[in-house]
């Protein structure tokens, strides 16, 4: 059944991608099998050469900073914040966005169903959504968030990025990021970049595959680059088979040496069969298993968007100025539980997005100090909307609800760092927020039909950094801030049932938070650190609930409650062996990072001073790589959850900890020609990969609710990239 046979009547389908994609997929078969003469690849095979970096850093320019510009951003931030460097992730598999961010301290990012969508939270953002939220997702500084808050990451090209910038709560403030979080800002691959043509093609265990072909080019103020993508599998779980097309474009134009235009191009097909979440014993026993329920009515969720951008970029001297704007147009289609204790049936949409950003930045020096001036706005609107229906075998039944949602957000900031002295420097910043949130009810068989419901939310930010220079590359920081987080739709329309199901409007207040950080970080060559402590004081917390089912339930503001953790990241140069005949390097570097995670509530009630249910304590990973001159790399990986976790707010059910090891290998041939293999959980451990956290596990009809969602098993991808 596609997705076509299940849309209702009237629905407008969404183009299809399947008959070009399905022939790469079957090329990139093909060719996955093809022996390869190494021999007539360019370069003496006799003579070694160092391993190159696996993504090519390009000509600065203004709607386009170089890695090395963004590093030297991180470095005067007071807190947490890290960039990602794709060169790495890009020796292994790189088919979800938890494989690009997970050595970043205190971001939780793991598959749902062992796929591609992935829960994330940084810090106890959004701790149990199924969509990100209380972070801001950026490509190359525009947001791609919704206009109620929430960002689904699936619609980026992650083949087609140049670096990641990753910022920890209020030091996302340059963003006009306002969340407990923080932001995500993934800056894109131009077409000074990348060569005329390149390939990537990875395939292995579960039927999993991804091709993906980028071509790009400069012609004199002209550049562009143009990627297209495949990407599936058939699921380590009954039902849970994925598919994803992509194409994605950008085109920029140098107007002049301080002028310059850059227009994206972006269009994602998404389908995604769902298992049912498992009960600890199902899990244990027998983890690739789901409910027949989710069979024979056919849980799923499709989703088709388009987007276009634009950014244009001045800078001159001391000052710059970007302004952006973006437009999006989805369709989403999603089959959920449709029976009397879980009537929640099947859900279709249309939506349409506008967001923008305008931002200053002015470096001119300060009665004789190093000063940076930042101040911006950033809008965001979204028009929803939304019908509901019943579930008969996975098709659209008669209608049980619907709605109509608009969504605005506004929020202007302003930022000063300066430089008081050569070893330190403050930063001043604040944040004004207006959110906007309006509910009708188009239903004529809904109680509340032809009713409007408005909440207006407004919040004020401030923040107070510093930064101190001990040496030259080592920095301590500190700093407090205020965060805001208006709710979703998703935690403002809760479903209500069983006869007949209802989806009311109920109100809910901004969540609010206090921070307190402090922290170190380190560039020195072969030894670099980031070190962040932190304690978050929130009011009115956001917490999603799930039912027994798995099936989000309701949001509630919490009690006040304290979000305090510690983020390690590490990396150590161990070996650094200078080959004589060569003059190439051996290198051996150990990769580490660790998140503790303590959130807690104060005085509740119900849960006293309990942990708030559903993500891990203590979290560490690692990676070991040798490099060997030639270009042949390998090493083993460790992921470890150290101690169990509750995965209710009464603290009477537990999941597991456990380890999971891997190991990776490629060969660089040269610049033209690269290889790789790479296992995961290589000892086939049973672990739950994410839970759907729910109030008390003593109070669900089963003793063992069904809230566990099982990682992948043993898994072994191979892979290839070429250019020319």
């Amino acid at each position: 059944m596609t997705p076509h046979d299940r849309m209702p009547m009237g629905f407008p389908p969404p183009p299809r991608c399947a008959p070009p994609c399905r022939l790469l997929a079957a090329l990139a078969g093909h060719l996955l099998l093809i022996p390869i003469d190494l021999s007539a690849a360019d370069g003496d095979p006799a003579t070694p050469t160092q391993l190159p970096p696996l993504v090519v850093t390009g000509i600065d320019e203004p709607t386009a900073p170089s890695i090395q510009q963004a590093r030297e951003d991180i470095s005067n931030v007071p807190g947490g914040a890290t960039v990602v460097d794709p060169s790495v992730y890009r020796q292994g598999t790189t088919g979800s966005i938890s494989r690009l961010l997970n050595m970043v301290p205190g971001v939780f990012s793991e598959p749902q169903s062992g796929g591609q969508e992935t829960r994330l939270s940084i810090r106890g953002s959004g701790i149990s959504a199924d969509d990100i939220l209380g972070v801001i997702v950026l490509q190359d500084g525009i947001p791609i968030n919704e206009g109620d808050g929430e960002a689904d990451i699936e619609e980026l090209d992650l083949g087609n990025i140049r670096y990641v910038e990753v910022y920890r709560g209020a030091d996302a403030l340059r963003y006009g990021g306002n969340g407990l979080g923080g932001a995500l800002n993934l800056v894109s691959l131009t077409g000074k970049d990348v060569g005329p043509l390149s390939a990537r093609l990875e395939g292995g265990s579960f039927g999993y595959h991804l091709e993906h072909v980028s071509a790009g080019g400069v012609e004199g103020p002209w550049d562009w680059i143009a990627t297209i993508g495949d990407q599936g599998t058939n699921g380590y779980r009954e039902h849970s088979a994925e598919s994803a097309q992509r194409f994605i474009a950008n085109i920029g134009y140098q107007l002049s040496h301080d002028w310059s235009n850059r227009v994206y191009l972006g269009y994602i097909a998404f389908e995604r069969d769902y298992p049912d979440d498992l009960t600890k014993e199902q899990m244990e026993a027998n983890p690739q298993q789901t409910d027949q329920d989710s069979i024979s009515q056919d849980f799923y969720r499709h989703w088709y968007e388009a987007r276009v951008s634009d950014k244009f970029s001045y800078v001159s001297g001391t000052r710059s100025l970007d302004i952006a704007a973006s437009f999006n147009q989805r369709w989403w289609h999603e089959s959920d539980p449709y029976n009397p204790g879980n009537p929640a049936g099947v859900w279709i949409y249309q939506s349409q997005g506008l967001a923008g950003d305008v931002t200053f930045v002015d470096r001119t020096a300060l009665a004789g100090h190093d000063n940076q001036f930042t101040i911006g706005i950033l809008p965001n609107a979204e028009v929803e909307p939304d019908h509901h229906y019943q579930n008969i075998n996975g098709q659209a039944g008669p209608t049980i609800a619907s709605d109509h949602t608009t969504a605005t957000n506004i929020a202007v900031f302003a930022e000063d760092r300066y430089a008081v002295a050569r070893q330190w420097s403050v930063v001043l910043g604040a944040q004004g927020v207006y959110a906007r949130r309006t509910y009708e009810d188009t239903f004529p068989g809904s109680p509340d039909y032809d009713q409007e419901s408005q909440q207006i939310f407004t919040g004020f930010n401030p923040k107070l950094g510093a930064l101190f220079k001990p040496a030259e590359k080592i920095q301590i920081y500190g700093n407090v801030s205020r965060s805001f987080q208006a709710p979703s739709f998703d935690d403002l329309v809760q479903l209500q049932g069983p006869n007949p199901p209802l989806y009311p409007y109920v109100p809910l207040a901004a969540q609010k938070g206090t921070t307190v950080e402090v922290g170190t970080r380190s560039g020195m060559e072969g030894m670099e650190w980031d070190i962040s402590l932190y304690r978050t004081w929130l009011r009115d917390e956001l917490l999603n609930v799930y039912n027994q089912y798995g099936t989000p339930d309701t949001t509630v503001n919490a009690t006040p409650t304290v979000h305090q953790g510690i983020e390690v990241g590490a990396e150590l140069e161990l070996l650094n062996l200078t080959d004589d005949r060569t003059g190439r390097a051996h290198h051996l570097v150990l990769e580490q990072s660790y998140t503790l995670n303590d959130f807690h509530f104060t005085d509740d009630p119900n849960y006293g001073h309990n942990r708030i249910a559903g993500i891990p304590i203590n979290f560490y990973r690692a990676r070991l790589i040798y490099q060997h001159p030639n270009g042949l790399y390998f090493g083993p990986t460790l992921e470890w959850n150290m101690s169990s976790y509750p995965v209710d707010n009464a603290n009477s059910l537990d999941a597991d900890p456990y380890v999971l090891l891997g190991a990776r290998a490629g060969w660089v041939w040269n610049e033209r020609l690269r290889v790789f293999v790479e296992g995961t959980n290589l000892t086939n451990k049973t672990y739950a990969a994410v839970v759907a956290p729910i109030q008390d596990a003593r109070l669900s009809q089963d003793a063992d609710p069904a809230i566990f969602r099982p990682g992948n098993g043993r898994s072994i991808v191979g892979g290839i990239e070429a250019s020319w």
